[in-house]
């Protein structure tokens, strides 16, 4: 086998002398202009099955030529680098092998794990597998006519599973395509059919392998940064030969694997470095989070790129390895969509100058969020669907997978769902005085989960978000203005008279202070209490907070006592005067226990 697989060095220019040879499996002779006059715009004939083999044989053969030719005339000089018109021709072999691809349903296949290389990798193998089979002539293969006439919409190579059927929907409706099922297993059944016991492949079958283990094997992607001479003539050890790849090939994906993860390295830790410094502008400080999700992007990127254009991994590592690229790039962009809306949503706040625990602040983050998942959601259903997965699967897994984390999260849900109503209707801002049920405090910070309360004894409570949903909310920092009312108990021994001048002494009071409210108090004698003359007053003041109430408060108060302390006013303490009757006073019944 490793014999073999190298036959693209022993025998290469053997075959760029081999473009004479005869026609492959009976199609049509090509003429030596026929490449060169070649249009990429030239549509396959996909009529029937006998017209898609004769386009195959038709356009390999041209490619044969082609490159035969072109490498030969390089090969026989003494040319570093290919000339432009060499470099031209073989860029042409390759427009010609995607043209002629398109023989193939490749768009069927996952659209993750394709590339143009890929596809002409495809459709080299496919002709190599055919040139080694016993194919009938074409004149004897069937035509649409016949198999529409057998009411058939396929048709089989004899004795092989090698399968062409025609499409029933989509942009390629009515068309004769080699089927993608029969694509994905071209490397294993080229391999089954490889030649035993030292047997040597003869005539179409010998120029169709020479060619795929030139682009299968051969560092040809490399060719326009070294030497294609030199690299037709690496080291025996770059030669050797593991999971089906050359050994330069896992060298060069090693060294920039290693490149890649120092690289996303470096930045990740300038992307902390930035974070903690205070040296630039907040509203650029979110922003350094987002250079680890990029770069890993970028990283991948280049990566995908080089493996599929210059490296070109071939079956059976190809396909497991760019899937985990594609794979890694959509997680990459997953985070780059979920770290620019938490840098966006800081940004929008430090320029806004809002309150980075307010609600409004909360609400833009929350908002940014919400939009984050519904795109990683996109992106999400995009990626599995480019790696092969069906869109209807891939929702109803996260159908499920939703339902199942909502049963296990009915408490983490409910409390995100009360800061967002929370958030949207703003019953309440940071510093403001509120009471939940029989609690009372300062709201110190609105999160998503759960809301800080300073009380006034200085603990700080937390409150679920779904227990404020479900509560009573007194908002005391939202009053435009705030009732003070009390009673005043003067002492029984207050003559009428100078009641009334203290009430009228107070109302002064309460109209001529500059805090409070006019028109809206009350200075009354309300009721007689067990030990005091009971004066109710109620008043409001208009103040903007509470430390500016309790000044004023104690403001009023101070010039009510004054008032009193003028007008020979007393306050009453509780007291209570009891009275023991004639017959049953304490003396007597001493008196009598005595004599």
């Amino acid at each position: 086998m490793v014999t073999r697989r190298r036959l693209f060095l022993s025998g290469l220019l053997s075959l760029f002398l081999a473009w004479g040879i005869a026609p492959l499996s009976g199609a049509t002779p090509a003429s030596p202009s026929s490449a060169a006059s070649f249009s990429p715009m030239k549509p396959v004939n996909t009529a029937g099955p006998r017209e898609t083999i004769a386009d195959l044989y038709e356009r390999t053969e041209e490619i044969q030529r082609l490159l035969s030719k072109t490498l030969d005339a390089y090969l026989a000089s003494d040319r570093l680098y290919p000339s432009s018109e060499e470099y031209r021709a073989m860029t042409l072999g390759r427009e010609m092998a995607q043209t002629a691809a398109h023989l193939m349903d490749v768009d069927s296949l996952p659209q993750a794990t394709r590339s143009l290389e890929f596809d002409a990798r495809m459709l080299l193998t496919l002709r190599a597998l055919i040139a080694r089979l016993e194919m009938p002539p074409l004149e004897s293969i069937p035509g649409e006519e016949v198999l529409v006439a057998m009411d058939k919409d396929r048709w089989r190579i004899p004795g092989t599973m090698i399968e062409i059927r025609r499409m029933g929907e989509g942009p390629r409706e009515g068309e004769w395509l080699f089927t993608a099922s029969t694509i994905r297993r071209l490397p294993e059944w080229y391999e089954q059919l490889e030649p035993s016991g030292g047997e040597q492949l003869r005539g179409p079958a010998a120029i169709s392998d020479k060619v795929l283990n030139l682009y299968t094997y051969a560092p040809l992607g490399l060719a326009p940064v070294i030497p294609l001479r030199w690299l037709l003539a690496l080291p025996a050890p770059l030669e050797a030969i593991w999971l089906n790849q050359p050994a330069w090939r896992w060298l060069a994906l090693a060294v920039l694997t290693i490149i890649g993860l120092t690289a996303l390295r470096l930045v990740r830790r300038v992307s902390e470095t930035l974070s903690k410094t205070k040296k630039i502008a907040p509203t650029l400080a979110p922003w350094g989070s987002l250079m680890t999700p990029v770069a890993l992007a970028l990283i991948v990127l280049v990566l995908h790129t080089t493996t599929t254009e210059v490296l070109r991994f071939s079956a059976p590592v190809y396909v497991p390895l760019i899937s985990f690229y594609s794979l890694l790039s959509y997680i990459a962009m997953v985070w780059v969509t979920w770290s620019a809306a938490q840098a966006i949503a800081e940004t929008i706040i430090g320029s806004g100058r809002l309150n980075t625990r307010s609600i409004d602040g909360q609400l833009v983050r929350l908002t940014l969020r919400l939009i984050a998942v519904f795109v990683a959601l996109g992106i999400i259903i995009e990626g599995a669907s480019r790696l092969g997965l069906p869109a209807y699967s891939v929702l109803t897994g996260l159908g499920i997978g939703g339902v199942a984390v909502a049963l296990a999260a009915r408490e983490s849900l409910a409390n995100v769902m009360g800061a967002f109503i929370v958030m949207i209707e703003k019953p309440f801002r940071v510093g403001h005085w509120i009471r939940v049920g029989d609690i009372e405090g300062t709201v110190e910070d609105i999160g998503f989960r759960s809301m800080r309360l300073r009380t006034f004894y200085d603990s700080l409570v937390t409150v679920p978000s779904s227990t404020i949903l479900e509560s009573t909310v007194d908002n005391m920092g939202e009053r435009r203005y705030r009732q003070v009312k009390t009673t005043l108990a003067l002492s029984y021994d207050t003559p009428p008279a100078r009641l009334s001048q203290f009430i009228e002494a107070v109302r002064g009071l309460i109209e001529t202070h500059p805090a409070t409210l006019k028109g809206t108090y009350h200075v009354v004698l309300h009721d007689f209490g067990e030990s005091s003359l009971d004066v109710l007053l109620s008043f409001f003041l208009d103040v903007p907070d509470r430390s500016t109430e309790l000044q004023q408060r104690e403001d009023i108060l101070m010039r009510i006592l004054e008032c009193a302390d003028r007008l020979g006013v007393s306050f009453a303490f509780p007291t209570r005067l009891i009275r023991f009757a004639e017959e049953d006073r304490p003396a007597d019944h001493a008196a009598a226990r005595a004599g």
